[in-house]
């Protein structure tokens, strides 16, 4: 067994030596746990622990001759850096010649050999279309047991933190309403085991802090028709929290009882394809009656109440006098002081403790200064932070959990004096921004309509992102939440009334800056008429633009009109909550632009 201060290529050997053991010839790891959640308990990190990368997407292929590491654009000056000075080869997926993971696993073994894998790690879909892939080569593909629970002594234990119940007057919702409300949804006598963190911790109205960046505890549920079971140690439940949830029918039984249960079911299931591993699926006997949906949890979770809407606007606003205190601290002290990426970053989390309700961040700060605000999944470090000096571009794209919301805004801002192609740049992202906050969409209308919307003005002058328009948001929860997605692929689910999403159109020109402007809107129903029914958008951030940023020139009235009812309504809002040099900042900061000379329109 290894020490985890050894070496990745000890490591890798580590892992040969066991896959021999297993009669295994590659073995994959991925960027996963067994729920399925964006961010991973340190637990379950095997990736990073064996490679040295830790971003948050990359899959890593061991060979007994070779070993390769798969990351996409956003990752792969980290993944270089990562890898440097191991026997790992790095492949930049989707670019030109380079062969994805399957690909490189058929070209590296013979027929007959075996791929391994850990069963919970993977959505049985995804096994079945590695297993497609593989076919023609006359390759196996085979799960077997979690060789880190061997290699890995120092591997840390599964998460044992606090869970609390959100109060009440956050949770917007009662536990039983929303239990029956799932129930609803089911057929008779059906059940629905649910593996996803942000739905349990929603269903239950629980909270917790196993995993990074997001309140949430590691169990599993099984929801049956007229009882329920939460997988976790009751020992970490605050005290009344076990005895609340009997009240309303859930018992509580220990994390690992969860596979004994599942093997003893009968009747009928609803188990969700995307959101539970291979490993529970193989666990449930043959006589069940599976039908193969998305759990009710996640449409139901996604479109927000009315209170939880309000909730979160109030999440906003104190998240709003973090970043214009933010922004001001920084033009104060640019000039005087020596700044890095790190420093602000920092800054603005100190400032985020000093609210009210503020339970962590909700993602790890992007700070980027010039080159590096353009790199769209830019992770500032010790190492890699640049200083903040000079004339420049500022990109800070952050957010918080509060006990009454998630927040995820981006502003970019100038350092000294910006050229005329950054704001020109500035502007166009601006108008992007401001064409989806206006936009009106039928009924029906889903992600890809929406992103469309964005891009148009950008379009118009062969300007461009490759990333998508907006990703759902949870309700203390997930800062990613789908089903809701605005982009141009997988986007299918319709657009409804109270789902939350990001409006982050933005653009990057590599090796000099980056340009991204964005605020959480909430979908509403804008009204109907002779020609159906529309939606719109409500947005929630509050925080100025950078006005030194924008050229007037380059938008309609309309534009200019909207960028001074929304700053005038982040004055009021935010006014006052702030006083002295930070009231004197908004007040120049959300001073009106309509009066400038504009173009026609």
């Amino acid at each position: 067994m290894l020490s985890i201060m050894s070496t990745t290529n000890e490591r890798i050997a580590a892992l040969r030596a066991w896959m021999s053991g297993h009669g295994i010839d590659a073995w994959i790891v991925p960027t996963a746990d067994p729920h399925q959640g964006e961010y991973a308990p340190t637990h379950f990190l095997t990736r990073a622990w064996l490679s040295g990368f830790h971003g948050s997407a990359g899959t890593v292929v061991v060979t007994q001759q070779a070993a390769g590491l798969w990351v996409d654009s956003r990752y792969y000056l980290e993944g270089a850096a990562a890898v440097e000075d191991t026997e790992i080869e790095l492949f930049r997926l989707e670019s030109a010649g380079v062969p994805n993971h399957p690909q490189w696993i058929a070209s590296q073994l013979a027929r007959g050999q075996r791929v391994g894998f850990d069963a919970r790690l993977f959505a049985p879909t995804a096994i079945h279309q590695l297993s497609q892939k593989l076919k023609p080569a006359g390759i196996v593909v085979a799960a077997d047991e979690d060789p880190f629970a061997v290699i890995w002594s120092d591997r840390p234990t599964l998460p044992a933190e606090r869970i609390y119940e959100l109060e009440e007057r956050f949770a917007a919702g009662s536990r039983a309403d929303k239990l029956t409300d799932v129930r609803r949804e089911l057929a008779t006598g059906q059940a629905c085991f649910i593996s996803t963190l942000d739905d349990i911790a929603w269903l239950l109205n629980l909270r917790g802090s196993d995993v990074a960046y997001t309140p949430l505890f590691v169990s599993y549920l099984l929801v049956r028709p007229d009882s329920a079971t939460l997988y976790v140690d009751a020992s970490r439940a605050d005290d009344g929290v076990v005895t609340a949830l009997a009240r309303d029918g859930v018992e509580v039984a220990p994390y690992e009882r969860v596979a004994a249960d599942l093997r003893a079911l009968d009747g009928a299931l609803l188990l969700d394809p995307g959101r539970n591993s291979l490993w529970i699926h193989d666990l449930i006997p043959n006589d069940v009656a599976i039908t193969a949906a998305d759990q009710p949890s996640v449409l139901l979770k996604a479109r927000k109440s009315s209170q939880e809407i309000a909730n979160a606007r109030e999440a906003h606003k104190r998240d709003g006098v973090a970043v214009v205190r933010l922004l001001r601290w920084l033009q104060s002290e640019v000039e005087g002081a020596t700044l890095t990426e790190m420093t602000i970053s920092r800054k603005l989390r100190e400032l985020r403790q000093q609210g009210d309700r503020y339970i962590g961040d909700s993602f790890e700060a992007i700070v980027g200064y010039n080159a590096h605000g353009a790199i769209v999944h830019y992770r500032v470090s010790e190492q890699s932070a640049a200083t903040v000096r000079g004339d420049g571009v500022l990109l800070i794209d952050s957010g918080a959990q509060y006990l009454d919301g998630t927040t995820d805004i981006t502003r970019t801002v100038a350092v000294g004096n910006p050229t005329r192609a950054a704001q020109e740049d500035y502007t166009a992202v601006l108008s992007a921004h401001i064409a989806l906050a206006t936009a009106l969409l039928p009924a029906g209308s889903d992600g890809r309509h929406a992103d469309t919307i964005a891009r148009t003005p950008l379009w118009r002058t062969a300007r461009d992102y490759g990333h998508g328009t907006g990703h759902g948001v949870g309700y203390v929860g997930s800062v990613h939440e789908g089903p809701q997605r605005l982009a141009q692929s997988r986007s299918e689910q319709v657009l409804l009334p109270g789902m939350i999403v990001s409006n982050e159109p933005g653009l990057y020109r590599e090796g000099a800056y980056g340009i991204r402007l964005e605020n959480l809107v909430v979908i509403v129903q804008a009204g109907n008429g002779e020609f159906g029914d529309f939606i719109g958008f409500e947005t929630l951030s509050l925080c100025p633009f950078d006005r030194s940023m924008i050229l007037p020139e380059l938008l309609s009235r309309a534009e200019l009109q909207w960028i001074d009812r929304y700053h005038a309504r982040v004055l009021q809002e935010l006014g006052p909550r702030v006083s002295g040099e930070d009231r004197a900042w908004l007040e120049t900061a959300c001073s009106p632009l309509a009066a400038r000379p504009t173009a026609a329109g």
